[in-house]
């Protein structure tokens, strides 16, 4: 049974202050008890989302669990991504004696979407604790909690202290959770990062070999952390050391992560803040019985708050899933020629591994930019990873990334009726003609080279496939002699700054029985900034077709009755009518004389 020791040992060769938040048990031990069991004493305090949950108690430690997770991974549903409660912040002070504080956040509240906390150290720094649900960074989903420390110099002269927080790591149901760092790969061993090694992210897993949960903890890169060390959840609340080194022999057990921001100075009255996020993730995965590959699945880049783009980051994981070695193993990144004009790689496209032995994995680290330019509309881009080694197949991994939008068109424009149409036929079962109605606005507070002349084209752009069923109406007779003037699809009109217009066409709809879906563009393009493409969509009833006249019945055909040669004709019978007609077709005389024997008296 694990056990929480937390006891400090306080000795007079102590020569720094510590400033423990929140309240520290004096007691000699105390369980480790599991998160979801102790969350149900609070359950009214949290925030929480589709994709994540964060937890506090009462003394201001959290949790955080995931509630879906990631969309298109059903097994990290109601997962934990830390232990529960275990967490914990700390500040040092310069070089004054030991002193434990008992005293906990303060000033907690909750709203929507964040929960605010206030701690008051004795050493007159004040620090202001938000959690936060947000995106993570490379995410297109608010699926991460951001944790924002502000210290705030409340004293009267400057100060120095070192501030470190920790996580107590647990994915699912697995509390020696391992780890994965770029430049480093996956491990589950102690390890130490410093100044430049840190990363800008870590990543962790419930599995190594097979992972089904997967949390992404993101540094900001104003703020990154001096010291990162992956180590030992029992060494680290043994005494809450600040200087400990790590073995970097040894296995992680119960894991966890803890991180040093050294040396804050503030003069009186400033403030510092250290912002970063931990939450839910994903791996890309192609997983064979030779050679496996992940990519960790960041799949949006977007801009910084003056337009430009930040370097976007992943990591690619090479693993040998099969039972002899590979060599000369590589991973390339490739992307496709369509976006070369977009996208960029930094450093060599290709990553050299060398050798895996069996179970053995390797990182390849991968950075792109963002050619510079304004980016009016978000853009759906992909790359893959290609690995290859001496005895396996070619294996590729394509990522998709979404390049977020960078600036704001001047104009905006929208179609009537908005992307789908329906028509129907009228009263006469004919179409009557469908007019394309465009609004445009002139955003822009003003423009220097506005002169009161056409400014904005506005273009009809009709599929050669649908150029049949679509034909362009003249213009409206203007007054009683007017001549209709043939219409063109490409307008150039005046927008004004500040002021909106109208704009279209008249459609004569080609008549059809069947049912038919046409499609069009509408661009609209102001200046340099990109053309805005409006598509919209008719979805046309077939008219009714005319009913089937009736044909007239055919009339009964005649019967011959029937004759049997075999039997003499009795001529002389006058009531064997068969034997007369014969009789009579052997001499005019006689059908003249059964005519005559037959007439009716009057």
């Amino acid at each position: 049974m694990k056990r929480k020791f937390l006891s400090l040992i306080l000795t007079a060769a102590f020569t720094t202050s510590l400033v423990i938040m929140p309240a520290i048990s004096t007691s000699a031990t105390e369980k480790k008890t599991n998160s979801i069991s102790a969350l149900s004493e609070y359950e009214n305090n949290y925030i929480s989302n589709d994709f994540v949950k964060l937890w506090l108690s009462e003394d201001g430690e959290f949790a955080i669990t995931t509630t879906g997770g990631d969309p298109v991974n059903s097994n990290d549903n109601n997962k934990d991504l830390l232990f529960g409660y275990t967490n914990s912040e700390v500040l040092k002070f310069g070089s004054k004696s030991m002193e434990a504080f008992d005293s906990s956040w303060s000033d907690t509240s909750f709203e929507e979407n964040h929960v605010k906390s206030t701690y008051n150290s004795t050493n007159g720094i004040k620090v202001l604790r938000e959690l936060s649900l947000e995106k993570g960074l490379n995410s297109s989903y608010t699926d991460s909690i951001s944790m924002k420390y502000t210290f705030v110099n409340n004293s009267s002269e400057s100060k120095t202290f070192s501030f470190q927080t920790m996580l107590d790591t647990m994915l699912g149901s697995n509390d020696h959770a391992p780890f994965n760092v770029p430049g480093i790969g996956g491990f589950s061993t102690q390890k130490e990062l410093n100044g430049n090694q840190v990363p800008n992210y870590w990543f962790a897993y419930d599995n190594l070999e097979n992972p089904t949960i997967v949390s992404k903890y993101n540094f900001s890169n104003s703020s990154k952390p001096n010291k990162v060390q992956f180590t030992n959840w029992g060494s680290f609340t043994a005494g809450y050391n600040w200087d400990d080194n790590v073995d970097e022999d040894l296995s992680n057990g119960d894991s966890c992560v803890i991180m040093f921001w050294e040396d804050i100075t503030l003069a009186p009255g400033e403030s510092k803040t250290i912002d970063s996020s931990y939450g839910v993730s994903s791996l890309n995965t192609q997983i064979s019985s030779d050679i496996s590959v992940s990519v960790l699945n960041n799949d949006t880049i977007a801009a910084n708050e003056d337009g430009t783009y930040p370097t976007y980051e992943t990591t690619a994981t090479v693993k040998n899933s099969g039972d002899i070695s590979l060599n000369d193993v590589t991973s390339t990144i490739e992307i496709p020629e369509e976006y070369r004009d977009l996208l960029s790689i930094v450093g060599d496209a290709t990553h050299n591994i060398g050798t895996l032995a069996p179970d053995q994995s390797a990182n390849s680290d991968i950075q792109l930019k963002v050619a510079e330019g304004n980016y009016y509309d978000d853009i759906n881009a992909y790359f893959n990873v290609i690995v290859n080694s001496d005895s396996t197949e070619t294996k590729t991994v394509r990522q998709n990334v979404t390049i977020k939008a960078n600036a704001e068109r001047n104009i905006t424009a929208s179609l009537a009726g908005g992307e789908n149409v329906s028509i129907n036929p009228n009263e006469d079962n004919e179409y009557n003609p469908y007019k394309v109605d465009v609004t445009i606005n002139n955003n822009s507070e003003e423009d220097p080279d506005f002169n009161n002349e056409p400014n904005v084209h506005v273009d009809l752009e009709i599929p050669e496939e649908f150029k049949d069923d679509l034909t362009l109406l003249p213009l409206p007779v203007m007054g009683e002699e007017g001549e209709a003037e043939e219409d063109s699809p490409n307008h150039f009109i005046t927008v004004a700054p500040g002021y909106g217009a109208g704009d279209g066409w008249n459609l004569a709809i080609k008549p059809s029985y069947e049912d038919r879906v046409i499609t069009y563009n509408v661009k609209v393009t102001y200046g340099d900034e990109a053309p805005i493409v409006l598509t919209q969509t008719l979805n046309i009833k077939g008219l009714t077709p005319p009913p089937t006249p009736e044909m007239p019945e055919a009339p009964e055909t005649p019967t011959t009755p029937e004759i049997k040669p075999s039997e003499p004709v009795k001529t002389g019978d006058p009531s064997n009518i068969a034997g007369l007609l014969i009789a009579s077709m052997t001499s005019l005389g006689g059908v003249v004389a059964l005519r005559k024997k037959y007439r009716p008296k009057h």
